[in-house]
């Protein structure tokens, strides 16, 4: 699967309900769950803060976006829903460790597409410090930004695409394959979850505000 270039062709995305919780669980080194995130939702957050030196494991943010201002559910908007089959509007789901994940539901596959911030710590850097963790490790660019396509299992049924947008910031997309009924027979669509999850973080990505 590893530089497969329809990781980032279209199609639409969906996860099932219960990835987060499976991706949360290792996100994070020993002992951070459940502990305040300097980068989480509410007001008084503060802006980007002054950039370090450049990561040199994957290219750099040329244009960073700040999303400190946005809500998790605001990352991927009606119509964009829409477009990749889900429903228009998202459904924060209770935080687990640090993260506030929003799922799209898609009511007639009942599969779901998540979107969350990490906001905070090292970016895209938080990825590559656990790179050996994953079977498959691709780092992708989206719209210029530099991102990561993983799977903890080299399978086709589930991915996590990691998009960069600022040196302490970016945002996971998370999907599964969909699970669709014919003639009353449930099968699972024999897809690319990695190309479903870009499309989904392309379509938040070209969304963010940019501060122009």
């Amino acid at each position: 699967m590893a530089g497969s270039g329809k990781w980032w062709a279209g199609g639409a995305v969906v996860l099932v309900a219960g990835v987060v919780v499976a991706y949360l669980a290792v996100a994070l080194p020993s002992g951070e769950a459940g502990q305040a995130h300097p980068g989480g939702a509410g007001a008084g957050a503060p802006s980007v803060s002054e950039e370090p030196p450049a990561d040199p494991r994957y290219p750099p943010v040329e244009n960073p976006i700040d999303m400190r201002a946005l809500e998790p559910c605001d990352l991927l908007p009606p119509d964009a829903a829409e477009e990749l089959g889900l429903a228009p509007e998202g459904e924060l789901e209770r935080p687990t460790g640090p993260f506030e994940p929003c799922l799209w539901r898609n009511r007639v596959t009942a599969t779901d597409a998540a979107v969350y911030r990490d906001i905070g710590r090292t970016g895209l850097g938080e990825v590559y410090d656990r790179r050996d963790a994953y079977a498959v490790f691709t780092p992708i660019t989206i719209e210029g930004y530099p991102a990561v396509a993983a799977q903890h299992v080299e399978q086709t049924r589930n991915c996590q695409v990691f998009v960069g947008t600022a040196h302490d910031q970016q945002f996971v997309v998370q999907s599964d394959n969909a699970r669709y009924a014919e003639d009353g027979v449930t099968e699972i669509e024999r897809r690319d979850p990695c190309g479903r999850a870009a499309d989904v973080a392309r379509a938040v990505l070209v969304r963010l505000p940019t501060g122009d």
